[in-house]
């Protein structure tokens, strides 16, 4: 959704001062809702998920496989040593 003025540099001192104006915040509303009422469909439709399931499974293909981007290591947990 548009929440800057045409031809603003994404993550510029400018797309955050038009957050604040009201192009900024009617997007980020509508934005919200389309996100709402996605989740909506997903929650109250078996049907719409399985087809989303499915289509993420036929995108990322038979062969995938995840792998964590840190590798194998285990989590840094202490932060502060």
């Amino acid at each position: 959704m548009p929440t800057a003025f045409v031809a603003t540099a994404g993550h510029s001192w400018q797309a955050v001062a038009c957050g604040g104006t009201s192009l900024g915040l009617k997007g980020m509303n509508v934005a919200a809702k389309t996100l709402a009422g996605a989740m909506m469909d997903y929650l109250t439709s078996p049907q719409v998920l399985a087809e989303a399931k499915a289509g993420l499974v036929r995108r990322r293909g038979p062969d995938f496989k995840y792998e964590a981007m840190v590798g194998d290591c285990a989590p840094p947990l202490n932060c502060r040593d």
